[in-house]
């Protein structure tokens, strides 16, 4: 903490259980090094180093409040587990103005969130990383796939855990990732946990690349005069997205629409965001494609 007095390092992690190990894990470093074991104190929550009022201490994210802090540095692990709890790192970052040159540095895996923040680190990092956003005092490390890579693939894997073959065996990697390929409920946990992945299911029954193998082309006038239903998405009522299902002898279909002409209106009357559309105009608006396609009421 360059001499700073009081200086205060905070290690935060998802929950109480995980900071705890974070915590047992400094304290058994400190104990093997008799050189730090003669100018620390342990105990059971923190340790301290009387000669500069020094205090190390770990934290959960499930803490309530961490607002009063003044942080020297911060270590913040596995990211991802936190989800979208977001109060206690907020409160350290502003934790650290009083400092000369204060630290946080984050460690993670990928997460299956992309509202979370894990998910804004990453994509903040990337922008540094690319030089999209100037940030001299951000360092990004980045060991993860690609969205075009092979995820099965050996050179994959030592591109995301360059220590692979030292750390952890590179027989424990392929077993793995032969389970996800037998099992698809175990791909997500692959590719995010071991590759740094992001991946959006995080509980899948069916992989994507099976999924691909059943597209088709398809000609839609094959459907003319079978019965048509419809069902319509709100979940973002300024954009709402509908889906058309007609069905037959032997021939089936789900075909994709979306209300349009609401952009270009809401911009003829001067607005910059398009007016949410509620339950009872969800079928105006899509009304061109209800007559042209004879749409039943279920």
């Amino acid at each position: 903490a360059d001499d700073e007095p009081t200086p205060e390092v905070i290690s935060i992690a998802a929950d109480r259980a995980q900071a705890g190990r974070c915590l047992e894990a400094a304290k058994r470093m400190v104990r093997a090094e008799p050189m730090l074991e003669s100018r620390t104190e342990v105990y059971q929550h923190r340790v301290i180093v009387p000669s500069t009022a020094g205090v190390y201490k770990v934290m959960s994210s499930e803490a309530p409040s961490a607002h009063g802090l003044n942080t020297s540095a911060c270590i913040a692990d596995e990211v991802h587990a936190m989800e979208n709890r977001r109060e206690l790192w907020e409160a350290i970052e502003t934790s650290v103005g009083a400092r000369r040159q204060p630290m946080l540095v984050t460690i993670t895996t990928a997460g299956t969130l992309r509202e979370s923040l894990e998910f804004e680190m990453f994509d903040y990092a990337m922008k540094v990383r690319d030089r999209v956003i100037d940030n001299p005092y951000f360092l990004p490390v980045v060991y993860s796939a690609g969205d075009g890579d092979d995820w099965t693939s050996p050179e994959t894997w030592r591109k995301c855990a360059p220590s692979l073959g030292h750390t952890v065996h590179e027989g424990y990697y392929a077993e793995k990732c032969k389970e996800a390929q037998e099992q698809p409920s175990m791909e997500t946990p692959f590719r995010t946990y071991y590759l740094c992945q992001h991946v959006s299911a995080s509980n899948r029954w069916l992989r994507m690349a099976d999924w691909d193998k059943c597209r088709l082309d398809f000609d839609e006038s094959r459907l003319a005069g079978l019965p048509c239903y419809l069902g319509i998405d709100l979940e973002r009522p300024d954009r709402p997205h509908g889906r058309m299902a007609r069905q037959g002898r032997g021939v089936g279909a789900l075909v994709g629409v979306r209300a349009r002409g609401r952009r270009a209106a809401a911009a003829e009357a001067g607005q910059s965001a398009l007016p949410r559309l509620e339950p009872a105009g969800a079928h105006e608006a899509h009304a061109g494609g209800c007559d042209r396609l004879r749409v039943r009421a279920a």
